[in-house]
């Protein structure tokens, strides 16, 4: 098995192992249909998107937990090269940035 097929299936059953499982969604509007069925606690969004607002899809996640009743869910983005302002990261209450280093 490949290492990088072996590190996944490590991963799922590490999941598993918490109850927990993960979704890969393409588009905001495909993220944002699965997060109204309120089943995610963690969401990971990508700062490099080529057709949408990375803040806009945060904004309605923390929209549709105020309609819906939801319990917010911690929210990291990852963020090579275009970061979240100070103020982007409190008004929408961003748990964690990751961003790039370079190994020496």
């Amino acid at each position: 098995m490949p290492a990088s097929k072996a590190m996944f299936f490590c991963s799922q059953i590490s999941l598993l192992q918490k109850n927990l499982a993960a979704d890969a969604h393409h588009s905001g509007q495909s993220a944002l249909a699965a997060y109204r069925t309120g089943h995610y606690r963690y969401v990971f969004v990508s700062m490099v998107l080529s057709r949408e607002d990375p803040l806009e899809i945060i904004r309605h996640i923390r929209g549709l937990e105020s309609e819906l009743g939801l319990d917010p869910a911690q929210i990291v983005v990852s963020a090579p090269q275009h970061q979240p302002s100070d103020t982007n990261i409190q008004q929408y209450n961003i748990c964690g940035v990751i961003r790039p280093h370079h190994m020496r």
